[in-house]
């Protein structure tokens, strides 16, 4: 008997978990958006982007910009993220090497900090304890 693979579910708080990345990453890759804007670009509906926008907001991960006037119908706000909103760190922990690299949505990739032995890791002290700041 062949037994074929199912496909895997889904349920609504990952498809909530999802559309949100979806969003986020929408505005990182484009720039500041507008609630159409972003409904277009990612194939969602208006009241989803309208409710994932306010929850990121009230998280403080997006923030607002200055409204832009259109032809007709209310100012659109495009929205922006916070730079202020998250981080990110990764370690690598190696028996003699230690590397550590951050991440803030402010200022984008950190620099790799190495310590640990070999010597040069730690800026070619090797009596020195080295510590990854």
């Amino acid at each position: 008997m062949i037994v074929k693979k199912a496909i895997a579910g889904t349920n609504l708080e990952q498809a909530k978990s999802h559309n949100r990345r979806v969003v986020i990453e929408a505005i990182r890759t484009n720039g500041a958006l507008s609630r159409a804007a972003i409904a277009r670009l990612t194939a969602l509906s208006s009241q989803t982007i309208s409710n994932i926008v306010e929850e990121l907001e009230k998280e403080e991960l997006l923030r607002p910009e200055a409204t832009q006037k259109g032809a007709r119908g209310q100012p659109a706000v495009p929205y922006s993220i916070n730079p202020d909103g998250g981080y990110s760190i990764g370690l690598q922990l190696d028996h003699q090497l230690a590397v550590c690299h951050h991440r803030s949505l402010r200022h984008g990739s950190g620099p790799f900090r190495t310590a640990g032995r070999p010597a040069d890791a730690c800026r070619g002290d090797a009596t020195a304890g080295c510590d990854c700041r």
